[in-house]
């Protein structure tokens, strides 16, 4: 008997199985291109509503340059500041409020700006990276150390005012997000400026989140007491984190996120289900809670994309990046489909099953329901249980 006869021949009996299938499944996407202007394009934040925020190359009498963006099903682009020639959208809050540098490639300095449909309105001297739903932004602002040097410490701009946020006992540092309830991540360096720590600022006291065991670590997103970003490992590879963090400030669980394949991992975003996205040796990850998931596995076969890097994931579970459309370096939106729907005509019935054994026979790689690289009697059970779940 042959693979393909055997699979066929157990199909039939693992129907009956339905009512014991019990394995996670992973939420399928559709993938929708933010599209480009004259060069590459990149995601880097999302809101409540599906707005997405980023920047791409564009063209300029003085030949190209970044230009901040936000698409709301159209591509719409933000300019620099007077004076310079970049744009850069780093955070857009739910009322549509986009967030972004602007500066000139090749020079000193960084203005922050904020920008809805028009032009853009000028901040503070900062480097903004991220914002919350109610006006504070944070980043980095550059300064001059005792002995010359250029150094950037993280800071906060909030009602018109700018202020340092405290340090670890180094000299440098930078903040890149903030949540609605005011906590503030980023990360500063210890004594000595040698390495930094992931650090959360919590009503201007600095806390250091630690690492995974190795020298460094950043912290990215921060969402209701959950921080995720990169640390190092006691073998010294970076890996995608989460911590989770009390009342107090202190790290009361530690996730190591792992990898994808090789051995470096990023987590640039979070939603309140705790879901996290990031990258992993050029692939865009999901973590659910459970298991790092590989995004290239969820969306469409065919789809003509590698999905290199996820940053943002809002509370529906649509999520924003970018990585290569037709091996164009290109920002994109996910939007959680219906996996059960294995046939692709809208409904979820018989006809699903159908289509889905059929792959599953013939080994198909669609028909991998629970991404581990094999077909098995597993993924039947995973596509079971989500057909009997409706979605």
């Amino acid at each position: 008997m042959t693979n393909i006869q055997a699979r066929r021949s157990s199909a039939a009996a693992m129907i009956s199985l339905c009512a014991l299938a019990g394995a996670a499944t992973a939420q399928s996407y559709e993938i929708t291109s933010i599209g480009r202007l004259y060069g590459p394009s990149q995601g880097y934040a999302l809101n409540a509503s599906g707005v997405a925020a980023g920047a791409a190359i564009d063209t300029i009498p003085a030949g190209s340059a970044f230009r901040a963006f936000f698409w709301d099903g159209a591509l719409h682009t933000v300019s620099a500041l007077p004076g310079d020639l970049d744009s850069h959208a780093f955070s857009i809050d739910d009322q549509g409020v986009l967030y972004g540098a602007s500066f000139t490639i090749g020079q000193f300095g960084t203005s922050a700006f904020s920008a809805t449909l028009g032009s853009p309105v000028f901040l503070g001297e900062f480097a903004p990276r991220g914002a919350n739903n109610f006006g504070l932004v944070v980043g980095s602002a550059s300064g001059i150390d005792a002995v010359g040097w250029h150094t950037s410490h993280a800071c906060a701009f909030q009602n018109g005012n700018l202020s340092a946020l405290p340090g670890l006992g180094g000299l440098s540092g930078g903040a890149f997000a903030a949540d609605d309830a005011g906590d503030i991540v980023g990360a500063a360096s210890l004594p000595g400026d040698k390495v930094t720590h992931a650090t959360l600022w919590r009503s201007g006291v600095a806390h250091d989140l630690g690492t995974l065991g190795g020298p460094r670590s950043q912290a990215f997103a921060v969402r209701g007491g959950l921080v995720a970003g990169v640390a190092d490992t006691a073998a010294g590879d970076p890996h995608a984190f989460v911590f989770e963090v009390d009342a107090s400030g202190a790290v009361t669980a530690r996730h190591d996120l792992g990898v994808l394949g090789e051995r470096a991992s990023y987590a640039y975003g979070l939603n309140s289900a705790g879901m996290v996205v990031g990258t992993s040796n050029d692939r865009a990850f999901l973590w659910d809670g459970a298991q790092l998931i590989d995004l290239n596995t969820l969306v469409p076969t065919g789809s003509d994309w590698h999905l290199q890097a996820a940053t943002a994931i809002n509370d529906s579970g649509q999520i924003v990046g970018w990585g290569r459309e037709l091996g164009i370096p290109t920002a994109f939106l996910l939007s959680p489909g219906c996996r059960a729907d294995f046939n692709s005509d809208g409904a979820v019935d018989t006809r699903d099953v159908i289509a889905f054994l059929n792959a599953w026979s013939a080994g198909d790689s669609a028909a991998d329901m629970d991404g581990n690289g094999l077909i098995d009697t597993r993924d039947v059970l995973a596509y079971l249980n989500l057909w009997a779940s409706g979605c």
